[in-house]
């Protein structure tokens, strides 16, 4: 057996991940089910346990908190049969917030606190950014907005250090909500705005459809309705696969309200 991670497993669980920043949830699942499979005809653990990482992003991105579970202990299974422990620390994050979205929030966050004081997390230029937006809205999820606020420059500070940008429309929604909650309705605006223009720029239309429905859901609110229908149709519209997940479910949902 060779140590290292294959190409072909490699380059598979990485498009998993694109494929559903882009808007095709159905296609990252196939993907990243893809690189499992590759992974197990290895019969390596080292491009498995990787493979299942990439499994539990995709899975959490679409918001299917029961399915990372589930891939988080076939990825403990294979990581501690094995001596791996990089794949486990990284992952451990995503089980937390996994544990939030099924309304678990207090363990979740406790177990997200744990995890990301492992130091193989917080050295790494590549997760950082990921890991601390995630954790942000994790702490929204408790209304502990300070610890939020500070998760949100710690990541805009990794981001800007290292370039890594990918998550950047998530990190103005979260700052929205947070300036929001704080009643800094124009500063508010603002962030939307940018969480929107940013994931329009970079071609994220999973994150697009993420933005424009807090952005209308915080529009409807104010009673700006026709605001925010013309902004949320066309986003809806545009998604073609992954309808039966919360994101979608959620956006058409509130566009269907509007259109009451």
């Amino acid at each position: 057996m060779k140590p290292g991670i294959d190409p072909g497993v490699f380059t598979r669980a990485e498009l998993s991940r694109t494929l559903l920043l882009r808007g095709y949830p159905e296609q990252a699942l196939q993907m990243a089910n893809e690189a499992v499979a590759q992974a197990q005809a290895l019969e390596h653990p080292q491009p498995l346990a990787f493979a299942y990482l990439f499994l539990i992003f995709v899975h959490l991105g679409r918001r299917d908190p029961r399915s990372v579970l589930q891939a988080y202990d076939k990825l403990a299974d294979c990581c501690r049969a094995h001596g791996i422990a990089q794949e486990l620390q990284w992952a451990g994050p995503l089980r937390g917030r996994a544990r939030v979205e099924m309304g678990e929030v207090d363990e979740g966050l406790r177990e997200m606190d744990e995890s990301l004081a492992e130091h193989t997390i917080t050295r790494s230029a590549l997760l950082r950014p990921y890991y601390f937006v995630l954790y942000a809205g994790a702490l929204l999820r408790g209304y502990r907005y300070d610890e939020a606020q500070h998760a949100l420059d710690e990541a805009a500070r990794v981001a800007q250090d290292t370039s890594q940008q990918a998550y950047v429309s998530e990190h103005h929604r979260l700052q929205a909500e947070i300036y929001v909650a704080r009643g800094h309705e124009a500063l508010a605006d603002a962030a939307f705005l940018r969480s929107l223009s940013t994931a329009i720029d970079q071609g994220g239309r999973w994150l697009e459809l993420r933005a424009a429905r807090a952005y209308a859901n915080y529009l409807a609110a104010r009673g700006r309705v026709t605001e925010a229908r013309d902004l949320l149709a066309p986003v809806v519209q545009a998604i073609t696969e992954g309808h039966d997940t919360l994101d979608y479910i959620y956006a058409d949902t509130l566009l269907r309200s509007l259109a009451d």
